[in-house]
């Protein structure tokens, strides 16, 4: 099987799927994740400069919900081992789809990226324990990186608590505050 990049919209303002170059053959699989210049042409941003990869050692692992309060960076989240529900939600005050949340099943069966726009909080929950990928714009700075609770009340975001047996979180992630708390301090 041979697929090549293409997009799928989601109902988030900027925010959308991307399928990968993908070939299959008898050694296993082949993939791309990213083209800068596929990038420019459907109008992302493809000033991706920096990547991490998070281990996740165990199912029910929460990571989030992050972002950048100034300086925010747009990233390109790919699960690369396992199953991963990936949660964003729109934090831009200007955009038609505000306070709007969207989960994505992100898998290393189903290949597929999530460009998370600049100005939006990105989470997700480990429904198989594996490695997700992060290419960031810009450079990251610690000294705006915060995020918010990720049982947030605003937000209401359905977490699939029941494909789970324990829900693993660090303790500065639990120790969020709410968007509430947070909202007058971000600067988009």
């Amino acid at each position: 099987m041979k697929s090549t990049f293409g997009i799928i919209p989601t109902t988030l303002k900027d925010a959308v799927i991307v399928t990968p170059f993908s070939t299959d053959d008898a050694r296993g699989n082949f993939t791309k994740d990213f083209e800068k210049n596929f990038f420019i042409s459907v109008g992302l941003d493809a000033d991706l400069s920096e990547t991490f990869y998070a281990t996740n050692i165990k199912s029910g692992t929460i990571r989030g919900m992050h972002f950048a309060y100034k300086n925010p960076q747009s990233k390109l989240v790919r699960c690369v081992s396992g199953e991963i529900l990936d949660v964003i939600v729109d934090l831009r005050k200007n955009s038609p789809t505000y306070l709007k949340w969207e989960g994505f099943r992100l898998s290393s069966e189903n290949n597929l990226s999530l460009y998370v726009p600049k100005g939006f909080a990105h989470g997700y929950i480990t429904i198989k324990p594996g490695v997700v990928s992060y290419k960031c714009s810009g450079v990251y700075d610690s000294r705006y990186d915060t995020g918010i609770h990720y049982k947030d009340p605003t937000f209401n975001i359905k977490w699939p608590f029941d494909e789970v047996e324990e829900i693993i979180i660090s303790e500065k992630d639990d120790a969020l505050k709410t968007y509430e708390e947070m909202k007058n301090i971000i600067e988009y």
